[in-house]
């Protein structure tokens, strides 16, 4: 029996020692393995690690120090394995690491802050996930601050240990400044904080290893005052409180107030606070309080709100809209039995307001803009308005050159709807006429019996009159624009200078259209004189025929003007003659100048256009030569008046083709 124990105590003894050679192998190969590290703390997240093939542990570390996160991993026998590769995902990426003796061993370069990070043993594809916890070597907080009293922002810069670092360089911004400062022996710096009232975002960054961080800093105001919206003269007051340096209120402490212009001094009560009663006309204001101990100003927006309310009105002439105002109490109630007056166009009238303060005005004037100005007799309180009468018949004045010799009018209702079958009179120089209107409540009188002049015309209709200016010429000038490309440079065509050379006139308004191809835009200037065209054979110089002579008036004064701001490259004058011995020509009355260059290069590409220069000219001077000497080139076309029209059709064509093909 004795052998027996000491048999079965001896094996006891054997295993007692053989377990605790493998406790210390464990230890000690971990050891070794994290001699060079520092844990900050180690938090086990595997309950039962006999069952697992990978095991890692939660990391804190202080950013950028050496510190790695590390796994180690086994076979499903718990042996250490050996150059097999683990995946580590943080952050978003997923890295590859290599396993030496057990364990997998990765560097953590991450910004302050707080990650999950998953191993992956690719040898069985067995997870393990721990938090990986980066501190900031900058320690700083949020700071809060009344305007301008000793606090100031603080912040201590450490080692990648977590001890204080002295000596180390730091820049600060804040409000788009920048700020260098060392730390003390503390490892700690400080910024003095003068900023206005508001929150501002102040960023530390070192200067080391480039780490930033952020805090917010309110600075809050020593000025306690809010806007204000009243009515006019009613008991409110603007009220301001001043605050010391630790947001107590200051008693006996000094402000000035700015409101309008206007400067007030106040000396705050023992809750730190004053008042200003505003006595302003309703409106809008800015109020500025400034603190005199410290400079801090404060602005609010003070409202004053009118006790009448008037509207602008728009009406057409003797409908039934009146003027409407409403009169409000302090409070903005409705007021009843106010005695108001009510000012219009230089007549004055008082009303008063009824039970729900209302009180109004016909408003029976001619059609104009008016200023309606109402006061009420209580308070002296003044609001003026905008009246506008609309009429019933509506023109404008008339120039017949380029409108016509007609004159129409529009009548329109009450709410300016169209009047349809009525009968409308007009007067012109003691002579009476009528039109009715059509569906669109337009009537048009007709005035081809008026000569030259001008004229005024008055049109009535019941209560409605109005007057307007007629300007009556002795032609019209119309023009057909875009022929050709209508995106290339232009060129102008001036026909019916001169009446009685209508047939080349013609001409030019037949074939000019029908061209295809064309490389240039035209406009087409289209005079038409309507009196004292005249004859040939009339036994009237040129310069003397009236026919002639209007219509050169009119190309001077309608015509001219429109080619001179209108962007044209050339202008080409078409006429006709009793006979110059050359059937078709082209010239410029300004030699020497580019208008004379196109016309030679025209009638060079002409086969029956000649280029042949006449001495005087009786249209010359109301349009190509003013045309010439300001910029724009022109040039005369003339043919013979009693050209068969073929010879025309066929002279005309070489000239579009000629000018269509110049190049500027």
């Amino acid at each position: 029996m004795k052998t027996k124990y000491l048999i079965v105590m001896l094996f006891i003894f054997i295993l007692s020692i053989a377990a605790v050679s493998a406790n210390e192998l464990d230890e000690n190969q971990l050891d070794n393995n994290n001699e060079n590290d520092e844990i900050l703390s180690i938090d086990s997240t595997n309950d039962n690690m006999d069952n697992c093939t990978i095991i890692g542990n939660d990391l804190v570390k202080y950013y950028k120090n050496d510190t790695q996160y590390e796994v180690q991993v086994f076979d499903e026998n718990h042996t250490k394995l050996n150059n097999t590769k683990v995946e580590f995902t943080v952050n978003g990426y997923t890295y590859i690491r290599t396993v030496h003796d057990g364990i997998a061993r990765m560097n953590i370069n991450l910004n302050p802050g707080d990650y999950p990070i998953t191993a992956k043993n690719c040898y069985d594809n067995t997870t393990v996930t721990n938090k990986i916890t980066v501190l900031s070597t900058i320690i700083s907080s949020d700071l809060t601050k009344y305007f301008k009293n000793a606090s100031q922002f603080k912040f201590t810069l450490l080692d990648g240990l977590g001890n204080p670092e002295a000596g180390m360089k730091a820049t600060i911004n804040i409000n788009g400044v920048y700020y260098k400062r060392t730390t003390d022996k503390n490892g700690t710096a400080n910024l003095n904080i003068n900023l206005n009232p508001g929150k501002y975002i102040l960023t530390v960054e070192r200067e080391d290893i480039g780490l930033k961080k952020s805090s917010i800093v309110t600075v809050l105001p020593t000025i306690l005052c809010n806007d204000l919206v009243k009515y006019y003269r009613n008991a409110s007051q603007f009220k301001a409180t001043l605050l010391d340096e630790i947001g107590n209120p200051a008693a006996n402490a000094k402000m000035t107030i700015n409101i309008n212009g206007v400067y007030y001094n106040r000396t705050t009560d023992e809750n730190g606070t004053a008042n200003l009663n505003i006595n302003l006309n309703p409106g809008k204001y800015v109020l500025t309080v400034e603190q005199n101990t410290t400079g801090l100003k404060m602005a609010v927006r003070v409202t004053v709100l009118p006790t009448i309310i008037s509207n602008d009105l728009v009406k057409y002439f003797k409908n039934a809209s009146q003027a409407n105002v409403k009169v409000l109490d302090d409070m903005g109630n409705p007021l009843k039995n106010s005695k108001l007056i009510f000012n219009i166009n230089g007549v004055s009238y008082t009303r008063t307001s009824d039970n729900e303060g209302n009180a109004k005005l016909n408003i029976n004037l001619q059609p104009g803009d008016y200023i309606l100005t109402v006061e009420r007799l209580d308070n002296h309180l003044k609001v003026s308005s905008k009246i506008k009468v609309l009429p019933k018949l509506i023109a404008r004045d008339v120039n017949t050159c380029t409108e016509g010799k007609a004159f129409p009018v529009k009548l329109v209702n009450d709410v300016g709807e169209p009047e349809a079958g009525k009968t409308l009179t007009g007067v012109i120089d003691g002579k009476i006429f009528h039109a009715t209107t059509n569906s669109e409540g337009i009537a048009t009188f007709q005035l081809s019996s008026l000569t030259k002049g001008y004229y005024t015309i008055t049109v009535s209709y019941g209560e409605n009159i109005i007057s307007n200016k007629l300007l009556v010429e002795k032609g019209t000038v119309s023009v057909i624009r875009n022929l050709g490309n209508p995106n290339a440079p232009k060129i102008a065509y001036v026909v019916g200078l001169h009446p009685l050379e209508h047939r080349t006139h013609e001409t030019l308004l037949k074939i000019l259209p029908t061209i295809p191809g064309l490389n240039y835009c035209y406009d087409v200037y289209v005079i038409q004189v309507t009196e004292d065209i005249g004859y040939y054979g009339d036994g009237l110089s040129n310069d003397k025929n009236p026919g002639r002579q209007n219509g050169q008036y009119l190309a001077y004064n309608y015509v001219y003007p429109q080619i001179l701001k209108g962007g044209y490259k050339l202008t080409v004058d078409v006429h006709s003659n009793v006979g110059y011995g050359v059937p078709a020509f082209v010239f410029s009355p300004v030699t020497g100048g580019a208008g004379e260059r196109y016309a030679r290069t025209v009638a060079s590409n002409c086969a029956n256009v000649n280029y042949y220069q006449i001495s005087t000219t009786t249209s010359a001077p109301y349009l190509t030569i003013p045309l010439n000497q300001n910029g724009i080139p022109a040039f005369y076309y003339e043919e013979y008046s009693f050209e068969p029209q073929s010879s025309m059709d066929m002279h005309m064509t070489q000239l579009l083709y000629a000018v269509d093909g110049l190049k500027f």
